[in-house]
């Protein structure tokens, strides 16, 4: 069987290649003997006058006149391998551009004759479920961080979250489910070895125990799923469907309102939608990347219908996202554009959405300044996959204790700047006595909780 798949193989393969050959044959002026033959001879004539030119030149002393001519002439030869150089390069170009055609049905062939897949990162489990080998490697441990780094890493977000409350700002730690969570059983028969202890696990365990502000979704969607039949994972996606990142949107709504004591803009979701077989959104990333002809079976999938109303009054404060590739589904919602202000998405701590989206060239993040970019947002979002906590925020959590230790002198010494004026000035002071009293703050309190705010002001106008 594997030598009559062999034949088949190199038959659709030389079916593609001899066309091509063809065609890379037959172009106008390309490796063809004749032009070879016609450009060497017409090198050799211009060759041959400039010489003999020269020789003029000398014996008549006609120099400009044959000087003249002499340019001229290296100026033909030049035009004329200009011309034939172009000509190479177009005929290359024609060529070359049937590349990606000859890849694709090589990826298709070798998928479909062989069940090879040509991605270094996607891998193929049964019944055609495709994970990324990243997914797989989360799940059964191989890439476990140990407990001292989660704890660290933990560590650092609870300083992180404690320096920007100071602010009045928010911050929180969302993780996304993974897909091999869901879909165990589908994994592909090598990746069934014993499974280890594994940085989900341990986070899970340390998060519980500690004061920072989290939700984890991957437990929460898990025990959802027993009583929803709707496809929480697609098949050939690599996060979770458009349908859990509705479930996820509206408790995330929920969780930040009570949080912030905040009211967001309303909407309602349609979830009476009839599930399709055909994927939306983001749901076939993974198949579009085996770059192959044909579709692939899909799982029946439910698109709620999520609808923002028109409302007064509603808090848009800004936000700050920095995740992985599973909040794109959020995103595609509108949860940054209807819910919040000035709002941007870092796409793995690298690139700036939706500026990126703007011209079609991709804005990095190092193009911005991070403690600017903290002060002007109300909350901090990080956002992480299951599969993707060995690489928890792509090096934020570095990089913001670095600028928060750098920063919070300066932030304290303005702040208290403010505070000294707000005492001096006595019309002010007896304000924030009254808004204390009615608020049943200390004067101390509202004095900080103004002085933030006036802090906060400033430096959204610079």
């Amino acid at each position: 069987m594997n030598k009559d798949k062999r034949i088949i193989y190199w038959i659709a393969m030389m079916g593609i290649f001899i066309p091509m050959l063809s065609i890379f044959i037959s172009f106008d002026g390309f490796f063809s003997s004749d032009d070879l033959k016609n450009h060497n001879e017409q090198s050799r004539e211009v060759n041959a006058l400039i010489s003999n030119l020269k020789e003029d030149s000398i014996t008549l002393n006609q120099g400009f006149t044959s000087d003249t001519t002499i340019k001229n002439l290296i100026l033909v030869k030049n035009i004329i391998l200009r011309t034939w150089t172009e000509d190479l390069s177009y005929n290359a170009n024609a060529l070359f551009s049937l590349q990606p055609i000859y890849s694709r049905f090589k990826n298709q062939v070798d998928y479909a004759i062989f069940g090879k897949l040509n991605s270094k990162s996607i891998v193929e489990g049964k019944d055609g479920f495709l994970f990324s080998e990243q997914a797989i490697k989360s799940y059964f441990g191989s890439d476990f961080l140990g407990e001292n780094k989660i704890k660290k890493n933990i560590s650092d977000l609870h300083y992180i979250q404690q320096e920007i409350e100071k602010q009045g700002k928010f911050f929180f730690l969302v993780i996304t489910p993974g897909k091999s969570q869901f879909y165990s059983n589908k994994l592909p028969e090598v990746s069934n070895s014993e499974k280890n202890i594994t940085n989900y696990k341990v986070y899970k365990k340390l998060l519980e125990n500690s004061k920072l502000n989290y939700i984890d979704y991957n437990t929460f969607l898990l025990q959802k799923q027993k009583f929803d039949k709707n496809t929480f994972f697609p098949k050939h996606g690599s996060f979770w469907s458009q349908y859990a990142s509705i479930i996820a949107f509206d408790s995330l709504n929920d969780f930040i309102e009570g949080k912030m004591k905040i009211d967001l803009k309303d909407y309602t979701i349609n979830y009476r939608i009839r599930p399709s077989n055909v994927p939306r959104f983001r749901d076939s990333d993974m198949e579009k990347g085996l770059n192959i002809f044909t579709s692939l079976n899909h799982l029946k999938m439910t698109y709620p219908e999520v609808k923002f109303l028109e409302s007064t009054g509603m808090s848009k404060p800004n936000m700050l996202v920095v995740g992985d590739g599973s909040f794109w589904n959020l995103y595609d919602l509108g949860m940054l554009k209807d819910q919040f202000n000035q709002s941007r998405f870092w796409l793995n701590n690298q690139v700036v959405y939706p500026e990126s989206e703007n011209g079609g060239q991709l804005v990095s993040v190092k193009s911005k300044n991070l403690y600017s970019e903290i002060q002007k947002s109300d909350i901090i979002l990080l956002v992480c996959s299951e599969q993707n906590l060995n690489n928890l925020g792509y090096g934020f959590v570095q990089e913001a204790k670095f600028t928060i230790n750098r920063y919070q002198k300066l932030y304290e010494t303005e702040i208290n700047t403010i505070i000294k004026e707000m005492r001096k000035n006595r019309d002010w002071l007896l304000q924030i006595e009254s808004k204390a009293k009615q608020r049943g703050f200390t004067l101390d309190e509202m004095l900080l909780i103004d002085a933030q705010f006036v802090y906060k002001t400033n430096h959204q106008q610079k």
